[in-house]
């Protein structure tokens, strides 16, 4: 499933909300009444035994750690009935946002919660849906906390694996998705910017991903070591096959937005910054399709 070499997020494990406050990020804190908070907390410490022992039937075998952990979060916070016909969608909710009129009440953590729910597949089955939206608002939050972390100059190892998975994997916005394979607009292609860059000196997995992508964009640097954003958008703009839904009318949208950051590696972050929620969405959607419809943990 999604811990194969390109996935972004792992799935030998969750994303636990201890993690999520370590890492001093906004949209961490939810208001939620004492007695939702000590549901919650219960639920998580049951699961974490339960999802471990792995015995969960032949219905189970082959499901990763997140998704046995997920479904019995869903089970245990009475999100799902027995049967697993039905998935409440709104008791969800309060539990992941909490209440609206409280003091950490969170825009950006709502904002993400809708676009999980927009980005799921139509047709997954009740427990599968459980296993999406439980997946998908946890990975988008630590996508949201790797973005602030970065802007912060202050970004984490975690952070940094997720975001070198994002510009060097096959999620939709990756560069190497939207970069040509034959070097139309960037005259370079991706194998040879990884062989020019394998003799450079070793840096971590995050700085060698930003400098392959740099690589690839070094025709529309200006001699001050600026992007040429005009360039770019010109030569984005004149390549074959630019509509909406092509790799290339993707990246022409990503260049006019972040076309007015002020070097190669301000682009290439604001580039992560813009698609790594659609690595969220395929990988959730990814583990919740494979989930079984008769596994419950």
């Amino acid at each position: 499933m999604n811990d194969s070499g390109n996935a972004v997020f792992s799935t030998g494990h969750v994303v636990d909300i201890a993690y999520l406050l370590s890492r001093n990020c906004a949209a961490d804190t939810v208001d939620l009444t004492e007695a939702e908070h000590q549901a919650l907390q219960a639920a998580r410490t049951e699961c974490e035994v339960r999802a471990a022992a792995g015995s969960h039937g032949d219905a189970c075998d082959g499901v990763p750690y997140a998704g046995r952990y997920y479904i019995c979060m869903a089970n245990r916070l009475q999100q799902l009935d027995a049967a697993g016909t039905q998935f409440d969608l709104s008791a969800f909710r309060r539990t992941a946002l909490g209440d609206e009129d409280g003091p950490n009440w969170s825009g950006t953590r709502a904002e993400l919660f809708s676009m999980c729910i927009g980005d799921a597949d139509i047709d997954l089955l009740p427990r599968q849906q459980a296993v999406y939206v439980h997946a998908c608002l946890r990975w988008s939050l630590s996508a949201a906390c790797d973005v602030q972390q970065a802007h912060e100059m202050r970004l984490d190892d975690k952070g940094r694996e997720r975001l070198s998975r994002f510009l060097t994997g096959q999620c939709p916005m990756s560069p190497s998705q939207l970069l040509d394979a034959y070097g139309l607009i960037t005259s370079r292609t991706w194998p040879e910017c990884s062989r020019s860059l394998a003799g450079a000196a070793a840096g971590d997995g995050f700085s060698s991903a930003v400098s392959q992508v740099t690589c690839l964009l070094q025709d529309f640097q200006t001699e001050d070591g600026a992007l040429d954003a005009t360039h770019l958008k010109s030569a984005v703009s004149s390549a074959p096959g630019a509509g909406r839904s092509s790799s290339t009318g993707v990246l022409k949208r990503t260049v006019n937005a972040c076309g007015e950051t002020q070097s190669l590696g301000e682009f290439v972050m604001c580039w992560a910054a813009r698609g790594i929620l659609t690595c969220v969405f395929g990988e959730a959607n990814q583990l919740a399709r494979q989930f079984p419809p008769a596994c419950t943990v």
